[in-house]
């Protein structure tokens, strides 16, 4: 029995986007059992994605999927309307590992990142999202050529792009030589202020502790994007506690005590395993990545109600499923569970697209 790839990947209140991979050629075909409309694919490569529109908000969707060897059916709930014009959008793009090694590794781009990385960017355009933030990891070793590599790719954004280290960009003269400060403060409109902050070297540092706990004093909330996550998360578990927390997070303990009594939110990379964890009033979003499965990053849009967050996957769902194929074997090849598509893309695809309320 071969194996059938058929996923949402992205959703918001009124469209959505649905991957598959049949493993063999024929036609792919979408009943949408609500409205009585059916998506069928334009050639038979048995590999690619539909794209669904005019759906009604806040409704649960039912899906039939047919193709040459059966029939399955999918179900998922569209996010509610927003209300009141867009205020600001933004996209969250972690761990590009731009990279100048010949081979790829488990799943993971590498020949390919400044592609994907101009992919992502040409799609930013597309949307008209003028802030992009990234949490670490921009080079794949640090080194000055995958740098200039790098900087040849966010030159494109018609935006600078706000930038933090990552473990994987070494060398903190290079960086600042490139791409400026390793912690900032900003404003981004529909969220308030930003703070990038550098646990690149796995530390929470002093200075950027303080630049938190002001935040916290003033508004009463903080908004923080951070290579590391702060807190741990149950969906990332297949690797040591060691290996996702800055190593010294038990010195500010008190520091997380207060985050967690305030309406915060903490954007990280660095496992890459897209997961929502709420810690108290606090809310710690983990992202993808586009170099390696489930290969995308997240769009954020910004309305008086609240905000939407939506997964944009890269263009190719040909290099997306190699992603996940070869995740698949270099887990079983490696004994290394954490490279398995199920545990790379979390609560799929709720994990990825979904609503917060404004805060009153």
């Amino acid at each position: 029995m071969k194996e059938i790839y058929a996923h949402i990947i992205s959703f918001d209140w009124q469209s959505a986007v649905f991957a598959y991979d049949l493993g063999m050629p024929g036609f792919a075909e979408l009943d949408i059992l609500n409205t009585g409309k059916t998506i069928k694919s334009v050639e038979a490569t048995g590999n690619g994605r539909l794209y669904l529109d005019e759906l009604p908000a806040e409704t649960q969707i039912c899906l039939r999927l047919r193709y040459p060897e059966g029939e399955q059916q999918l179900f998922f709930t569209t996010l509610p309307a927003p209300q009141g014009e867009l205020i600001n959008q933004f996209a969250l793009i972690a761990d590009p590992h731009i990279s100048i090694k010949q081979e790829n590794r488990k799943g993971r781009f590498f020949v390919e990142s400044a592609a994907i990385g101009e992919d992502v960017v040409k799609r930013c355009a597309e949307l008209g999202i003028k802030y992009t933030l990234w949490p670490g990891d921009i080079t794949n070793e640090g080194y000055p050529e995958e740098y200039a590599m790098a900087a040849e790719v966010l030159k494109k954004l018609p935006q600078e792009p706000w930038l933090i280290p990552g473990n994987h960009d070494y060398g903190p003269e290079l960086w600042q030589k490139t791409f400026g400060a390793r912690f900032w403060e900003r404003e981004l409109p529909g969220i308030g202020k930003v703070i990038g902050i550098d646990t690149g070297d796995k530390l929470l540092h002093e200075d950027d502790a303080l630049a938190i706990q002001k935040e916290l004093e003033i508004s009463g909330k903080v908004t923080i994007l951070t290579h590391y996550q702060l807190f741990e998360s149950p969906d990332i578990n297949h690797v040591a506690a060691a290996a996702v927390i800055p190593s010294n997070i038990g010195d500010y303990a008190e520091l997380m005590e207060k985050i967690s009594n305030t309406p915060s939110v903490i954007y990280a990379g660095h496992q890459n395993i897209m997961s929502v964890t709420h810690i108290g009033k606090a809310i710690q979003i983990n992202l993808p990545q586009p170099p390696q499965y489930p290969c995308g990053w997240i769009r954020v849009r910004c309305f008086e109600n609240g905000t939407y967050y939506t997964f944009e996957p890269i263009s190719s769902e040909v290099l997306r499923q190699w992603s996940r194929r070869a995740g698949e074997e270099a887990a079983d090849f490696y004994g290394e569970r954490q490279w398995r598509a199920a545990y790379r893309r979390g609560r799929f695809p709720e994990s990825c697209n979904f609503f917060l309320g404004s805060v009153k």
